[in-house]
């Protein structure tokens, strides 16, 4: 366990001296870092948010309908809003974890940078709890919608399908 958690230290630790060396560079370019750091953080937030929106659709598939529990719990006394809500907890639990590794070191680095207080990163964090909910409630809306009408393994061939495409398009260009 402490393993870990100093693997995670060092893991931020390294993040946060690379922002922090990122934004040094972008203050070197002069007037034209600074209009780009806006941007770099639009650039950040959306790119973060179809990462949650991605990861949201694929745990929220894995933990509704492929978790091993599901049957048991239907078998309880426990209405299907009740474990679609659970389970809708867990999957933003499980698909955002990674998001608060990111936005840490990466708000800690700006907020070094501009010589502000280090608990805009800490405040960053608890402000970006609806983010995280919003972003997590589209991607398992997409994942109930995409059950609802392609069940089955037509699911999977077509998020497959989709996956394929979205590769050779990029492939392409």
């Amino acid at each position: 366990v402490w393993f870990i958690i100093l693997f995670a230290l060092m893991c931020e630790t390294g993040l946060l001296f690379l922002f922090l060396d990122a934004f040094k560079f972008l203050d070197k370019m002069g007037g034209v870092g600074i209009m780009i750091i806006d941007r770099l953080f639009s650039l950040f937030f959306f790119g973060t948010g179809l990462m949650l929106v991605v990861s949201a659709v694929v745990t929220s598939y894995a933990t509704i309908f492929r978790s091993q529990e599901i049957p048991f719990l239907i078998s309880r006394p426990f209405q299907m809003s009740e474990i679609v809500s659970c389970k809708f907890i867990e999957s933003t639990w499980l698909s955002s974890w990674a998001f608060s590794f990111i936005i840490i070191p990466f708000l800690g680095a700006y907020a070094w940078h501009e010589k502000m207080s280090v608990f805009l990163a800490i405040w960053t964090l608890l402000y970006s709890l609806p983010y995280l909910v919003i972003c997590s409630g589209i991607g398992t809306l997409v994942s109930l919608l995409f059950v609802r009408w392609f069940p089955g393994m037509r699911f999977m061939r077509l998020l497959g399908l989709i996956l394929f495409a979205a590769l050779g398009i990029t492939a392409y260009k």
